[in-house]
């Protein structure tokens, strides 16, 4: 059917020039959403795809005008039958490493691994989507109103010159560090992986409204001591120096209150990895990303990486995720506060897909979906002793929630 008129989603050359430059990168982001109930059909799930279309056209093709084909965006994935848990993460695995279709976006069926349950997967060119969008149409697709953002000011507050002369300081920084070797952690091999955990959301809220800072803040703490115990031998990252995370913030700028997505700015955070107290480590994170989120949030900050050619914004991000500069890419994706369903089905859980940029070895995501948090990440095939990770960072939740009073709902792994 022809796209509907409806709202826009933002784009950015600068992820396809990205991608072009660095072939071997698998560009998609993306959610996996977990469903109980009978496999839909292909004519089922053309329908959602319609609709999601519908509201956002330029998901049907350039410039918003094309007719939308639902089977150019529609796969199909089985998992050995009766595989259970390790068959799902497993079909999940192949999913993610699929080449995305020439159409930057689709939507995989993955099933066969338990009775009465299937997953759902929504992928897309970096380019394309964020973690909002996807959010976004999650909730779009099943009729529901999305998640509500903040409109863009009508008329953009006058930008502070400190903040592009810090936006030149940094690009320089990283175009410095770019020329510099970091030494190897071990094989990358150039395929992804997921591992994930689950907790109840609330517990995280109370955290952090007895010791102060956001939900993400206790997130970061968390991976900080994670991190820590998780580690053996020389670092995952190839660098002596302490863990770096770059922190994705979405931006609403003026005159796009109207479309869907966001359009992101990031910062980098040092985690606490050396500090053994939880509490004073989730002390330092909320610090540090206070000021982060006072730095991002200047109508200035980002005006230089709008103002770049798509060749030059793909050096820029060449700079950013340099293992000298980015060990970890953090990003926080608030998601649907109630229950959802596809094609009528439940929607009991789901897992984050990330993007993982050349040279990295971890992306990490903290996702929200009806009052649980999701840890998920994305990891290079080659990182050894991934399946550790999860546990870690529920026992540094459990930590911090037994020092804050009451414990939270019982966490669960994989």
């Amino acid at each position: 059917m022809a796209g509907a008129p409806g709202v826009s989603v933002p784009f950015d050359n600068g992820f396809l020039a990205y991608g072009a430059a660095h072939p071997g990168t698998q560009m998609a982001i993306g959610v996996a959403a977990l469903c109980a109930g009978d496999v839909p059909s292909r004519a089922e799930l053309g329908l959602l795809l319609e609709a999601a279309a519908s509201a956002c056209p330029e998901l049907a093709g350039p410039g918003g005008g094309a007719v939308f084909r639902p089977g150019r965006h529609l796969f199909e994935s089985r998992a050995p039958e009766g595989s259970g848990t390790a068959g799902l993460y497993a079909a999940l695995d192949a999913v993610a490493n699929e080449p995305l279709p020439g159409v930057m976006w689709g939507v995989w069926l993955v099933h066969g691994h338990a009775p009465g349950e299937f997953a759902v997967v929504l992928r897309g060119h970096h380019a394309h989507f964020d973690g909002l969008l996807i959010a976004q149409l999650c909730e779009l697709v099943v009729g529901a109103r999305p998640a509500a953002v903040r409109p863009a000011p009508t008329a953009p507050p006058r930008p502070r010159p400190g903040a592009v002369v810090r936006d030149v300081a940094a690009v320089l920084r990283g175009l410095r560090d770019t020329a510099r070797p970091v030494a190897a952690a071990g094989t990358t091999e150039g395929r992804v992986r997921q591992v994930c955990a689950a907790t109840g959301l609330e517990g995280m809220r109370r955290v952090a409204a007895v010791h102060g800072g956001t939900v993400n803040d206790v997130h970061l703490a968390a991976l900080a001591g994670a991190l820590a115990a998780w580690e053996t031998g020389p670092r995952w990252h190839g660098d002596p120096r302490p863990v770096r995370a770059k922190v994705p913030l979405g931006l609403r700028r003026p005159g796009t209150a109207e479309r869907l997505g966001t359009r992101i700015s990031a910062g980098w955070l040092t985690l606490p990895c050396d500090t053994a107290d939880p509490v004073e480590r989730l002390r330092r994170v909320a610090a540090d990303s206070g000021r982060l989120r006072a730095r991002l949030t200047d109508p200035g900050t980002g005006a230089l990486m709008r103002a770049l050619s798509p060749r030059m914004r793909r050096l820029v991000l060449d700079a950013d995720n340099h293992p000298r500069r980015t060990s970890l890419v953090a990003t926080h994706v608030p998601g649907p506060a109630r229950p959802l369903s596809v094609a009528g089905r439940d929607v009991t859980g789901i897992v984050p897909l990330m993007f993982l940029a050349s040279g990295q070895r971890l992306s990490v995501c903290l996702a929200t979906y009806a009052g649980t948090a999701y840890f998920s990440v994305t990891a290079d095939t080659g990182v050894t002793g991934l399946d550790r990770l999860p546990g870690c960072w529920l026992a540094e939740i459990g930590r911090l929630a037994t020092v804050s009073g009451r414990p939270g709902r019982t966490p669960r792994q994989g």
